[in-house]
């Protein structure tokens, strides 16, 4: 069990990090198709690699391709498998 000062310490830290992160750490503004080819390249991950998240070959190829939008439920799936925050597709 913590003591007093000890939580009182933890509780400074995690306001001075979180802090920190609101003010460096922002998300760049791109637009939803900027944000799948950056996450493909930072993963390696190809076309086919991403059935997972866009459903068909057809849709894996379109959405980095400019040639779909992504739908709701590709964010949430992009969100689930990747830890990717919906903030950056609006």
């Amino acid at each position: 069990m913590l003591s007093r000062a000890e939580r009182e310490l933890a509780d400074l830290l995690t306001l001075l990090s979180e802090n920190f992160k609101q003010q460096r750490c922002r998300l760049p503004r791109a637009s939803p198709l900027e944000a799948v080819r950056f996450l493909m390249d930072q993963h390696h991950l190809r076309q086919k690699d991403m059935l997972d998240v866009l459903g068909t070959p057809t849709v894996a190829s379109e959405v980095p391709g400019g040639k779909h939008e992504l739908s709701r439920e590709h964010i949430r799936r992009l969100r689930e498998l990747y830890s990717v925050p919906v903030e950056l597709y609006f």
